[in-house]
This record gives C-alpha cells, sequence and structure tokens, in this order.
C-alpha cells in the first residue's frame, strides 16, 4: 500500500529526483531510526556508547576532541573521502537535541543503506562528513541551555571563555570546512509567519557583518535553503519559517560565515502533537540526506534565492492554548497560558506546570489552540478539604462541576512530590483557599455560564466537562 501510494504520487506529479529521493527517505525512515534514542532527554553515557560503536566501523574515524568543563568527551566523527568539506556539530545548547538524534539516523542510513547505496556512495565520494554530535554534553545531563559554568555557548565565538566552544573553535580552524550546519532547537511557541501554524524547521544563512553583506559563500548557504525548502514544502507546508537575520558577532553561525564556510543555522521547533519531537527528528533526517545530497551533486545551483528570501521570519507569538472573550474581573478579555516543562529526576523527564501568561486583547498572539468562550466568565478554582478522606474515592466530575480543581490532603506520601498524574491539584495548605487568576500564576479555574460550571481549566489544559475524559499529563502540587 505504502509503495502503490508513493508511485500515484510520483506518477501524478512533475517531481525532481531529489523530491524521489526525499519520499524514499520519508517512508523509509522507521529503517533507520537509532532504537537506542526514544525521547529528547538523552545523557551522554548513551550518545557515548553510541560513538564508540561506531568507532569500531571502518567507515568511521572517531576521535576525542577535548573534555567538557565537568569532565565529559567530546567527539569527533568523520565518514567520506570527497574534497568537499560539511561540518556539523549539534546541541550546543544542552536542552536542544533534536537534530542530535537525527545524526545517529543518519549514521545508521550511511552503515546499512539498503536501498540507498546509490545515494550514500554520491555522498561519501563526493564528501568528506565531519560531525560533533552533542557538543554540550553537561548543559545535556541538566537539560538547560547553557554549559555548567552557566554561560550560553552561542554567545561564547569570541572570547571562548567555555572549553566546548574553545573545541568547537579551534576544530573549525583545523578543519576549514567548505560548509557548515549549526543544529538547534527553538520554542515550540515560534510561529512561520504570523499564522497559527507552529515554525517546525526554521532556516538562516547567517550574516556575518551588520550590514548583512551576500557573499559568495553566503550565497551558497542561501541556495542550498532554498532547495531545502522546496523539498520540505512536501511534508511540512507552511511550517516552515526564517530565523532571524539580525548581525550576532558573538554567535558561531555568523563567524563561521565570515571565515568563508558557507553555513547553514538549522532550528527544529514544534508540530502539533509531538512533545518529543519525534516527527521532527525525522524531518532533520530528511533535511540533512537531502542537504548532503544536494552539495555532493551540485543540484542546489539550480536555485536562487528564491524560496529563502520568500520564507517568513518566525515569530515567537504563540501560546499553547489562548482563551478568547472570557469574563475576567467584570471585563470580557482574553486569556494566554503556556505548559511550562519542568526538568524532574535529574532531568531524565518533565512534569507540565500550566501558567497565564498574560490576559488582554492577545489580537497580536495566536494560540496553538483557541476556544470562543463568549458569554462565560472566569471562577477561580476552589479547594476541596478532603484530609480525613479516602482521595481515590472522591467523583472528580461532581466535584470539577461544582468548582473545585484542588484537594487539600494531610497525606504526607502526596505532599512530598511535586506533580500527581490525576483529577486534582493538590495542597496541605490551610491558607490555601483558592486559586487566584493573575499573570503567572498556575493557570487552574472554571468557565461558568448561568451558574453552570461547563468547562474547566486544571494546570493549564481545558477540560470540556460534556465530553473530554479528563486524562492529563498530570496536575500539582501547590504550596
Amino acid at each position: 500500500m505504502k509503495i502503490l501510494f508513493f508511485l500515484i504520487i510520483i506518477s501524478s506529479i512533475s517531481f525532481s529526483q531529489e523530491k524521489i529521493m526525499s519520499w524514499r527517505l520519508y517512508y523509509e525512515y522507521e529503517n533507520f531510526r537509532e532504537p537506542e534514542i526514544t525521547h529528547r532527554r538523552v545523557k551522554h553515557n548513551l550518545i557515548e556508547s553510541l560513538i564508540k560503536n561506531y568507532a569500531k566501523n571502518p567507515l568511521f574515524t572517531v576521535r576525542e576532541l577535548g573534555k567538557s568543563y565537568e569532565g565529559r568527551s567530546i567527539y569527533l566523527m568523520k565518514a567520506g573521502t570527497g574534497k568537499i568539506k560539511v561540518f556539523l556539530w549539534a546541541q550546543m545548547h544542552g536542552d536542544e537535541p533534536t537534530a542530535n538524534a537525527a545524526l545517529f539516523d543518519i549514521f545508521r542510513l550511511l552503515t546499512q543503506p539498503g536501498e540507498f547505496s546509490a545515494l550514500r556512495d554520491t555522498i561519501l565520494n563526493n564528501l568528506s562528513l565531519y560531525f560533533i554530535p552533542m557538543l554540550n554534553p553537561d548543559g545535556a545531563e541538566r537539560y538547560i541551555r547553557e554549559t555548567a559554568l552557566g554561560i550560553d555557548m552561542n554567545r561564547d565565538a569570541v572570547q571562548l571563555v567555555t572549553p566546548e566552544a574553545y573545541i568547537l573553535m579551534n576544530t573549525f580552524k583545523e578543519l576549514r570546512p567548505d560548509f557548515g550546519f549549526n543544529l538547534h532547537d527553538q520554542s515550540i511557541r515560534h510561529a512561520a509567519g504570523f499564522t497559527p501554524r507552529q515554525a517546525t524547521i526554521s532556516f538562516l544563512a547567517p550574516p556575518f557583518d551588520y550590514i548583512k553583506t551576500m557573499s559568495k559563500n553566503r550565497m551558497r548557504a542561501v541556495q542550498v535553503i532554498s532547495q531545502l525548502t522546496d523539498i520540505l514544502h512536501q511534508f511540512i507546508p507552511g511550517h516552515i519559517g526564517k530565523y532571524s537575520d539580525d548581525y550576532e558577532p558573538r554567535a558561531f553561525g555568523d563567524t563561521f560565515q565570515g571565515l568563508g564556510a558557507s553555513t547553514i543555522l538549522v532550528e527544529s521547533g514544534g508540530w502539533p502533537d509531538d512533545p518529543e519531537k519525534q516527527s521532527i527528528r525525522k524531518i532533520n533526517f530528511i533535511t540533512l540526506l537531502s542537504a548532503f545530497s544536494s552539495i555532493a551533486t551540485g543540484s542546489y545551483n539550480k536555485y536562487s534565492s528564491a524560496e529563502y528570501d520568500n520564507l517568513p521570519f518566525n515569530k515567537r507569538m504563540l501560546y499553547n492554548i489562548i482563551l478568547r472573550n472570557v469574563k475576567l474581573n467584570g471585563a470580557v478579555t482574553d486569556i494566554g497560558i503556556d505548559h511550562e516543562e519542568v526538568n524532574y529526576d535529574n532531568a531524565r523527564t518533565f512534569y507540565y506546570r500550566g501558567v497565564v501568561k498574560k490576559t488582554g486583547k492577545l489580537n497580536e498572539n495566536i494560540g496553538i489552540t483557541e476556544y470562543d468562550l463568549s458569554g462565560y466568565e472566569v471562577k477561580p478554582g476552589k479547594v476541596y478539604d478532603a484530609t480525613a478522606e479516602n482521595i481515590e474515592a472522591i467523583d472528580k466530575r461532581k466535584l470539577w462541576s461544582e468548582g473545585y480543581l484542588t484537594v487539600k490532603t494531610g497525606n504526607k506520601e502526596i505532599l512530598a512530590r511535586k506533580f500527581m498524574k490525576t483529577g486534582f491539584n493538590f495542597t496541605g495548605s490551610s491558607a490555601l483557599k483558592q486559586t487566584p487568576v493573575n499573570t503567572d500564576s498556575e493557570a487552574n479555574f472554571v468557565l461558568v455560564r448561568n451558574g453552570k460550571v461547563d468547562y474547566i481549566i486544571l494546570n493549564g489544559f481545558f477540560i470540556n466537562l460534556k465530553s473530554d475524559s479528563g486524562d492529563l499529563p498530570n496536575t500539582l502540587i501547590l504550596q
């Protein structure tokens, strides 16, 4: 069925060879997904073990470049014997791992190409690929942006205070690559222009001066991005953006562009129902292999800057949820709510904290999900005293309909936690009588019309009492 659908597509549309290849990669991706990487919060020990396995494969040359501030090894992996040097560095921000996972999917294709042997050989015969996976292992360990020194490495290209930045700069100067790929993640709340569509992938050929001079090497980066944009429009139409092109002299991409490498920034943003960014990981796999093919064959030369120029700038303008036209404190307004991730269990996982980020007429903002609640009034969630009761016996829908979203308990086991996976928040505080609704407060309130509660916002998640199951990722322990 999959192959038949593919043949129908290519028979009805005029496809370039590059686009046909991208569809084949799309449909065969699961054969190359690295099975050891199943979620975002992967630690250095797993990445190092995978790298050491590839060091045994004659296709790769692996060497340790140095160590992070806390002593974790940073590696350079090389594949290919071609004259064109392509340098890729991933996860310089510890909480930006999507492309790093895709690199290991690519390594599997390079070593076990199957039907993609011709693609693999074209790439490796024409390119020398150099990869630094997980450039910031200390940040990855904590799942934070900065290094262990608390420094944003991508603002350290001049002073080179961090050992990780020093390693990156020295490696670049040693290799003198023709092309560079700076692989990042951005917030899922970036939109592709002024639209409700999340910017799933954003590109940039960064400038190397304040007047944004278009040198030959920068134009090559623009042409490659134009081709990649043309290819990716098949899979994520309307979800491709352009990152801000303001010059930042402390950033590595801008610096490497100025040093002569055609440098491309790739930012992985958001995609509906993809909290672990595994679908975007697949798009990175297609993007990077398509880029390698483009550079290896020179097919990017067929492209001008048109596709690049027409990309909308991405904008940080989305909220997870916007409630439109609700009555709050006597005025009709909008409410923007975000689901913030809070690191948990040494950053191996996380829980959500739903937060009211802004109230007012949010005409310049868009919700990933929006609800028009004209005629409804916001009331704070109430606290139900269940100190002496069996919590499991509580009828959650009955209490929700009465406006109760938080349960007061004396259960020490519950109160020692950070979150629960139940139908209520919990508190042990006698002072917590109800949850206020204001900016930066936890989003816990009910929506009432004609004295009846029809909807609730519980830890930032919208529940329709008439139809929704009421299942939530988590609730909170409130102090």
